[in-house]
Order: structure tokens, then sequence, then C-alpha cells
């Protein structure tokens, strides 16, 4: 309350983030989702949430084959996740010592 410090503005916050994923090889049928908190020119929390498209295919698969898939999904996922947690506590913000918070998608 009666705090009269300027927030970062939208561009300053998101603008860093255009890279956050180059490095991270997310597959095509993937999004990702970036929940982060920004305080004083570091992130100090970072949720990455990864989400696959479902394949366009009718045919059933056996319960093997879907267990093995799961699996390298989820290996797959848990890569990723690791790479853009590590971009983007590397990014810089312009220093403010409000904690700012915004999430992005790509």
């Amino acid at each position: 309350m009666n705090d009269d410090r300027a927030h970062l503005t939208d561009a300053q916050l998101t603008g860093p983030m255009r890279g956050a994923i180059a490095g991270c090889r997310v597959p095509p049928n993937a999004k990702a989702t970036i929940k982060t908190v920004v305080q004083n020119g570091r992130a100090t929390g970072v949720t990455v949430t990864l989400t696959f498209a479902k394949p366009k295919r009718s045919k059933r698969l056996s319960p093997a084959v879907a267990k093995a898939r799961a699996k390298a999904q989820a290996k797959t996922s848990a890569r990723i996740v690791a790479c853009v947690d590590r971009a983007v506590r590397a990014i810089v913000w312009p220093p403010n010592r409000r904690r700012d918070s915004f999430t992005t998608e790509f």
C-alpha cells in the first residue's frame, strides 16, 4: 500500500522473453506456457508448463505402445521444461525493486 514506485511495462517484461525457448528444441506440436516473477532485474520464480497436441489419428494404439509413447513424451517434456527454466532464469530485466509477474505463451 502507498507504494508509488512504478511497475515494469509489458514491453519491458516480455521483450527479453523472445528468445527464451530458442535453444531448447521445443517440438512444433508443443505449447509452452511460462509464468515468471521478476524482482531486482532477475527471475525469482519460474513455472513452465508444456502441453502436446494430440495426434489426429483414429487408429487405437496397443496399451504397450501407448505407455511407451507417454513415457517418451514425459522424458522429453522434463528435458524441455528444465532447459526453458534455466534460460528464463539467465535473462536480465531492468532493475526494479517491485515484484512483477507475467505469463508468456509460445
